[in-house]
């Protein structure tokens, strides 16, 4: 999982994309209007992208059980 504030001016673009490019199977969920750290600057929202990728990757249910 990469999660990328879509303003986040540390990591340049083009880094980006070596790294999508070096990892095939990562599924990259982008955050609106976010900096370089989403887990300060919007921890919800980090949280939620964390929360789907787990339940369509790992099995782990909503209420954080595993089948």
């Amino acid at each position: 999982l990469m999660i990328r504030g879509e303003a986040d001016r540390v990591i340049p673009p083009e880094v980006e994309a070596t790294a999508l490019d070096a990892l095939p199977n990562v599924t990259q969920t982008m955050m609106p209007g976010c900096g370089h750290y989403p887990q300060y600057l919007q921890p919800r929202q980090m949280a939620d992208a964390m929360h789907i990728f787990l339940v369509a990757h790992a099995g782990i249910l909503s209420t954080g059980a595993t089948r």
